[in-house]
Formats: C-alpha cells, sequence, structure tokens
C-alpha cells in the first residue's frame, strides 16, 4: 500500500505533538528520527531529556505518544548501542522500526546478532526494517534478510539532517534489493519531493518519508496530499 510518512526529528516532546498537529488528517504514519549524537552528531529527543517528565510519563506507561490513538509511530533508529535502549524505546509504542549499521564492525555484527535473537513477541507485533545508507555493504543486510519486513533505502548520502541534496546512487540500490530481496517492501528516505518521488515510485518504492518537503510547507497538509496525486496517477 502506497504510503507518505512525515519524517518528525524531535527536539521535544512538544515538538511532535505540534507537527502533528498540522497533518494528522492526512496520515497514517509518523516517523520519528531518534538520533543519540553519536550515530550522527545530532540528538534528538528523548535522548536529550531523558528525565524529562513526558518520557519518564511514557516508560511508566502513565501516558502514550501524542494522537496514538489516531497515528502510527514508525522509529527510524539513528543510534551507536540500539541494544542498550531498544527495550525502552519500544514502550513508544511503534509499528515499525528502522535499524542503521554501525560503522563500527564489531557493533555491526552486535547488532546482527541482536536482530537475529531478537524474541519473536517483537518480530511479531512490530514490522522490522533495515535503512540501506549510500556505502553500506549488501551482504550485511542479506545476513538477516529473514528477519526483515522492508528495506528503508536512504536517498541522501548523509543521513540525520533534512533538506540534504538527493543521491542518484539510491536507484542503484533500489535495484538490489528487488534483485536480491523481492519479497520485501522498499521505503526511500531523504530528499523525497515533487521532484523526485514519482521516479522512485516508479523505481518500485512503495513508501516514502518526507520532512522538510511537507513540514517547510505553508500548508503541511496540502503537500502530503500533493505527494499522493503524484504517485496515485
Amino acid at each position: 500500500m502506497l504510503e507518505i510518512i512525515p519524517a518528525v526529528m524531535p527536539l521535544s516532546y512538544r515538538d511532535i505533538e505540534q507537527k502533528i498537529e498540522k497533518i494528522i488528517e492526512s496520515v497514517r504514519t509518523i516517523q520519528l528520527d531518534l538520533m543519540d549524537g553519536k550515530y550522527v552528531s545530532a540528538k534528538t529527543w528523548p535522548f536529550n531529556d531523558f528525565s524529562g517528565s513526558n518520557w519518564q510519563n511514557i516508560l511508566n506507561e502513565e501516558h502514550g505518544m501524542p494522537s496514538w490513538e489516531s497515528v502510527d509511530y514508525e522509529l527510524d533508529l539513528m543510534i551507536e548501542d540500539i541494544p542498550k535502549y531498544f527495550t525502552d524505546l519500544v514502550r513508544i509504542g511503534p509499528t515499525r522500526i528502522i535499524f542503521h549499521f554501525p560503522k563500527n564492525k564489531d557493533k555491526k555484527e552486535e547488532l546482527k546478532k541482536f536482530i537475529l535473537n531478537l524474541d519473536n513477541f517483537y518480530k511479531y507485533e512490530i514490522q522490522l526494517g533495515i535503512a540501506y545508507e549510500h556505502g553500506d555493504d549488501l551482504q550485511d543486510i542479506l545476513d538477516i534478510g529473514q528477519e526483515i519486513k522492508f528495506v528503508q533505502c536512504m536517498g541522501i548520502d548523509q543521513i540525520g539532517i533534512q533538506g540534504a541534496h538527493f543521491d542518484e546512487t539510491v536507484f542503484e540500490r533500489i535495484e538490489k534489493i528487488k534483485e536480491t530481496l523481492p519479497d520485501v517492501e522498499i521505503t526511500i528516505d531523504g530528499s523525497v519531493n515533487t521532484h523526485t518521488i514519482k521516479r522512485l515510485h516508479d523505481a518500485g518504492a512503495i513508501r516514502f518519508v518526507v520532512g522538510s518537503a511537507i513540514f517547510n510547507n505553508e500548508y503541511p497538509s496540502i503537500a502530503v496530499n500533493e505527494l499522493y496525486d503524484l504517485i496515485s496517477n
């Protein structure tokens, strides 16, 4: 099913609330780009405020995420040590999680083992995906291919920022996934906009994670609908 997914790099819980208010009538899913300040230089909520009341309330199951009854959340984990934080982060209640391979070889192997050995509860309740970044080794993805439902091909070569230039090599990565993992779904994240989305859809992507092209628009919900129009006709 085709889907436009707004991406939020949350500075705070309130930041998530404010952005969702702008697009809640137009989307089914929100992606939270969660960054620890190590995998990439930026740091987002909750990593910038673990002691804050909103995060503590979520951990203690005293309240949920903004508009959780109306939208689903997926988590894009740009985090150096995912196993350390995973159990806490799933308390957000995501329907999908995207893992990024660490550049450190040992950390990468640790993450692969972690994914392969995840409790079946998580594998059944959450769709697991892996990011395919510029420069990543396809074999690393194939090593865990049986555990993932989708691959998120990155449309930019520098992750952790919004508004970066489009990376044309993403089409090569899409083709590699179609050839080697034909049953997994393909998501695109990064530089998805009115100029690129039709080409990406024609290449085989079905989900499109969009940041600045939505939230830099004066009317974010209209921006979402315009993107849908480009891939629905």
